[in-house]
């Protein structure tokens, strides 16, 4: 078996599993969202006693800028400031157009989740009020891909449909179901599924309809995006 089918199977296993999940979820709405992870979001939400500059809070909000199209972004920036080298997520979000564009991910060294980081950052950039419901995510993009084991499916993907273009694909849950469920099961889109099992109801029952991809011919930056809606 090569390396891609190997990568492929594994991922098409674990997108088996996150849309039972999901399935599961959406047939018990009496089923109340898993919240464990707001207790570590304000840890890191925190800023510890001393100067600013030496022990800056651990979520780190910076400026809003103006991305192409003039869509205003924020940026939130997730970091461990104990550690020299800080382990952090950085990602810009979108209120007004549900977007989530996630720009580096270390999700091995930290003791917050992606998919909790994630929904809180979202929670706290809209300005949500304890007991008011988030605004919709409806598109978790994922820029400049550089996993190998996305990139290798991703590949797979292409080469599996014929398409011999790296032109910007958009594989839909019903007809492309295996190569929508092998994508999902990749590193890079996995923690979207898990962040809808553990906030459904937050998240206003959305379930992932589709994703898109682009292959990039250099393959170096290839690119993602986990589509959301009723």
């Amino acid at each position: 078996m090569s390396e891609h089918e190997e990568n492929w199977n594994k991922a098409y296993k674990k997108g088996d599993e996150i849309l039972k999940d999901l399935e599961n979820r959406f047939q018990h709405p009496n089923i109340g969202d898993h919240d464990a992870g707001r207790a570590i979001f304000a840890e890191y939400d925190k800023t510890p006693p001393g100067p600013a500059s030496q022990s800056p809070s651990r979520l780190k909000p910076l400026e809003s800028f103006n991305l192409p199209h003039g869509n205003i972004f924020q940026t939130f920036q997730i970091t461990r400031t104990e550690k020299p080298s800080p382990n952090y997520f950085q990602q810009l979000s979108n209120a007004g157009v549900g977007i989530v564009l996630v720009i580096q991910v270390d999700r091995d060294k930290t003791d917050l989740s992606w998919s909790d980081a994630t929904f809180y950052s979202w929670e706290k950039f809209t300005n949500t009020q304890a007991g008011h419901p988030v605004p919709p995510i409806t598109h978790i993009a994922i820029d400049s891909i550089n996993v190998e084991q996305t990139k290798s499916v991703i590949n797979e993907a292409y080469d599996r449909a014929g398409h011999d273009t790296p032109d910007l694909k958009t594989w839909d849950r019903v007809t492309d179901n295996v190569i929508f469920t092998a994508l999902l099961g990749t590193t890079s889109a996995s923690g979207t599924g898990w962040m809808l099992k553990d906030h459904l109801n937050a998240l206003h029952r959305y379930r992932i309809v589709s994703i898109s991809t682009y292959r990039d011919p250099f393959d170096t930056h290839h690119y993602m995006c986990i589509n959301l809606g009723p």
